[in-house]
């Protein structure tokens, strides 16, 4: 069948995925225990509520179709908010707020905390974040020191 299941690969804990920014097919990997019920239930019962299911393939779906960056932006933020860990980090000139927890912090926490704490090599980092070439995750990533880590993310 066509679809986002078709794209999850359950036993391996990947989804394979496209990269509209780089234009090319990609993988994404999970940790398979904790995500897989959740996985097959959203593939199942969850997205099918949706008009759209039907048509679209993009594993994460609202009522207007493909989940965009600006609704998953909103979903971290009020998921933030309602754990009240959400404040704002900075205003722009012109009134705009930058909130703290956004999906790319996440995206960094990931990755701080699979470097620093379950100490996976810098290669696979790299790989899993997609990374064209490990001097860019380097770049973020390597120095996590404890100063580095709490000047990123801390108060």
């Amino acid at each position: 069948t066509d679809g986002p299941e078709r794209d999850i690969d359950a036993a391996a804990a990947k989804i394979d995925s496209y990269g509209e920014k780089t234009d090319e097919a990609g993988v994404v990997s999970y940790p398979s225990a904790e995500l897989n019920p959740l996985l097959v239930d959203w593939c199942r019962n969850g997205r099918l509520r949706y008009k759209c299911a039907e048509s679209e393939r993009a594993l994460f779906i609202g009522r207007k179709g493909r989940l965009t960056k600006s609704r998953a932006v909103k979903i971290v933020k009020d998921a933030a908010e309602s754990m009240g860990i959400q404040d704002i980090k900075t205003e722009a000139k012109d009134g705009r707020q930058y909130h703290r927890v956004t999906p790319h912090l996440l995206r960094h926490s990931h990755a701080m905390y699979q470097l620093n704490i379950e100490n996976v090599p810098i290669d696979a980092i790299k790989d899993h974040l997609g990374h064209a070439n490990v001097e860019t995750t380097e770049n973020f990533y390597a120095e996590g020191t404890e100063e580095r880590i709490v000047d990123t993310f801390g108060e």
